[in-house]
Parts: structure tokens; sequence; C-alpha cells
């Protein structure tokens, strides 16, 4: 069986990143991250260094790190829904903004609203435009914790 092409393919520091949301607040080492994803050990060690210096993972001693766990604020995810809102209506116009409805989301304080958000934009203008949308404004209206818990989360990182 050949490779995914290139596009389909999660980047080192996304599958990095997941592994960790999936053993949140669980130690792990950088020798059993890189035997579990099967990447190189200097390359982990690297990434995760990276990834502790903006504090979305903690190192807990040499070579071993842990999942810093940080639910969404309400007041992120109001921010967003409210980003997209706006966004929308400058990009598609009021009339298409209307037809995907984000105002009448009904969760509107945790990632319900957002997956139900995402869902309603899928459908009109395509799950690729929306996913690319959702994080466009996430990372801009998100801290870089809260963003990475939200791709993790919903399945949507790059």
């Amino acid at each position: 069986m050949s490779e995914l092409p290139s596009a389909d393919r999660k980047s080192k520091t996304d599958e990095i990143l997941e592994y960790f949301v999936s053993r949140s607040n669980e130690e792990v080492s950088i020798e059993r991250l890189a035997t579990d994803l099967r990447m190189n050990q200097k390359i982990v060690g690297s990434i995760a260094s990276r990834l502790a210096a903006r504090g979305i993972i903690a190192r807990q001693s040499r070579g071993v790190y842990v999942h810093k766990e940080e639910e969404v604020k309400a007041s992120t995810v109001k921010g967003i829904l409210n980003h997209l809102e706006e966004t929308i209506g400058r990009t598609f116009g009021h009339q298409i903004g209307g037809k995907i409805g984000i105002s009448s989301v009904k969760d509107r304080d945790g990632l319900a609203g957002l997956e139900d958000a995402l869902e309603r934009m899928g459908d009109v203008i395509g799950k690729g435009g929306a996913v690319n949308l959702m994080r466009a404004v996430a990372r801009k209206v998100a801290t870089p914790s809260e963003y990475n818990y939200i791709l993790a989360k919903m399945d949507i990182s790059s």
C-alpha cells in the first residue's frame, strides 16, 4: 500500500500534540513517545521542547513531559462564534451568513457550540472551508493552549 499524499498527513507536531492530549495528565517520556509514534527521538525531543516553551505541555523532569489540560473558557467560545459570524458576513455576505445561522447556535459556552457551528458552516460552504475558517478564527481569538485543545478535541488539526 502506498503512503498517503502529503496534504493528507498530519505534521509531526500535530501527531505529538494529539498523543499528549489523548494521555492528559499522564507523564510521558521522550523515549516512549518516540517509540509509540515511530519517530526519531531527537526530533521528538526538539518538538516537545518547543511545545513546552509555548506552554502547551509542561516539563516534569529531564525528558519527561505532561499535557497541560486547559478547558476552553466560555468567553473564548463566545468570542470565536462572534468572530465567525462577523467573518462569514464580510466574506460571503449577510445572506449566506443568515443561512448558516451562527447566531442561533444553542450552546455558546462550550465545544458543542463550536462543533455545531462547524457543522452548520460545512453544510453551506463545504467541510474544508469550514475547518479552515474555524482554525483561522480560533487561532486569532483563543490562547495557544486553548487553540491546540480545540483542534485536538474537535479533531480538526492540520
